[in-house]
Parts: C-alpha cells; structure tokens; sequence
C-alpha cells in the first residue's frame, strides 16, 4: 500500500493490467474511499500495459484508505484491472 497525502498534486498514478491494451478507447481510473466514488480520465500508460493519471489539485481531499481500479474499454471487450490501495493522510503541515 502506498500512501500520499491530502492536497498532493503531481503524483503520477500507474495501475497495471498485465496485458497489452494499446486498442484501448477508453483507460480510466475508478477510485473508492469512504465518502465519495469516481473516476478520473486516465492514459495508456508507455509500455501500452497500464493505465496512468497524474493528480490534480483536489483530487486527494479525503483522508482514509482509497481503492483505485484500471476500467479499459477495446473494441473487443471492457475489462477492471487488480485493485490496489492507498492512503490519504494530512501532511505534517496542514
């Protein structure tokens, strides 16, 4: 588990999905946490086996344990990708 904290922006999200999905129309990142769900807009990542996001300002609001899911649509299928977790703490400094 990894974690980043509340107000990070920069932070590149990589979630693997093991396989080749270059065809890939759609490469999304679907988040949990305990007050909200979602998705982000991501991007196939260069080794055309990961969807990738890079935080924005707002995205990490929430502090607690997030779950983050790959969602890939091709013009063969729609898969979900492992879900990995992380957690959002308050920095030091907050």
């Amino acid at each position: 588990m990894s974690t980043v904290f509340v107000g990070d922006e920069g932070t590149l999200i990589k979630l693997s999905v093991g396989s080749d999905i270059s065809d890939a129309t759609i490469t999304n990142i679907l988040y949990s946490n305990s007050s909200a769900t979602g998705e982000w807009v991501g991007s196939l990542g260069s080794d055309n086996t990961s969807v990738e996001y890079t935080l924005q300002s707002g995205d990490m609001a929430v502090i607690g344990r997030w779950a983050l899911q790959a969602y890939v649509e091709t013009p063969n299928g729609i898969w979900h990708g492992d879900i990995a977790y992380i957690t959002v703490k308050n920095p030091v400094h907050s």
